[in-house]
C-alpha cells in the first residue's frame, strides 16, 4: 500500500499534517507547475499553533 494512502487511513487530529503532506507532494511535481501562490493566510494558520523554532544555544523564551 502507499505511503500516502497509510498516512491518511491514521487520522491524525491535526490538519496541518495534511497540508504539510500537500506541500510534499507540490515540491515533487515543482517541475510541471507554472505558477503557485500560497497566501499569508494559509501560512499565519499552519504556523499559528506551533512553536517557533529556535537555535539550540538560544535562550528559552519566557511568559509574562
Amino acid at each position: 500500500m502507499d505511503w500516502r494512502t497509510l498516512t491518511a487511513l491514521q487520522n491524525n487530529p491535526d490538519p496541518r499534517l495534511n497540508i504539510a503532506l500537500a506541500f510534499r507532494e507540490l515540491a515533487e511535481n515543482a517541475g510541471k507547475i507554472g505558477t503557485l501562490n500560497i497566501t499569508p493566510d494559509l501560512l499565519d494558520n499552519l504556523m499559528g499553533d506551533a512553536p517557533a523554532p529556535s537555535a539550540p544555544d538560544a535562550p528559552k523564551p519566557t511568559r509574562r
